[in-house]
């Protein structure tokens, strides 16, 4: 069965990079009609790219543990098991949480300072279209496991109410 037929899968619209390469994509064109950058030199850049590849290896961490596991990274597909190993101790959200950081060391090693609310727009979409979703549909498919979970990892790094 293909998965848009599936019902046993989240019900997620797009996956997240493509709400995060259409919000960085935003912050490009702004700058383009309206410039509005800050350029410190090559310590702006490294900074930059240091995040950028930081995120990058955390993303291929999550993508291996992924693998072991036997389920998918692809989250309108339907899910396997709950992965909780290795950055999924710290996060529910390890994926995104690398996706923010990449959108964030693209802003800063352009030094587009557009990168900032789109950014803050990509962090809200991810989470009405992509997290919101994929919750309610672990909580049905995990049920109390999940909700543990949810009791001792926070979201993004951070913990707050949810």
């Amino acid at each position: 069965m293909q998965p848009s037929l599936n019902p046993d899968r989240p019900k997620v619209p797009l996956p997240a990079p493509i709400y995060m390469a259409f919000f960085v994509m935003g912050g490009v064109l702004l700058n383009k009609i309206w410039p509005m950058a800050i350029h410190y030199g090559a310590i702006q850049v490294a900074v930059g790219w240091g995040l950028i590849l930081l995120a990058s290896a955390l993303l291929l961490w999550c993508f291996q543990l992924f693998l072991l596991n036997r389920t998918t990274i692809m989250p309108r597909n339907p899910v396997n098991s709950l992965v909780i190993k290795g950055p999924y101790r710290f996060s529910r959200n390890p994926m995104y949480l690398s996706l923010v950081l990449i959108h964030l060391g693209i802003g800063i090693a352009t030094g587009n300072l557009w990168q900032a609310p789109t950014l803050a727009l990509s962090v809200l979409a991810i989470r009405r279209c992509v997290i919101a979703p994929e919750e309610q549909y672990m909580n049905t498919r995990f049920a109390y496991a999940y909700q543990d979970y949810c009791l001792k990892v926070p979201r993004w790094f951070w913990r707050n109410r949810t």
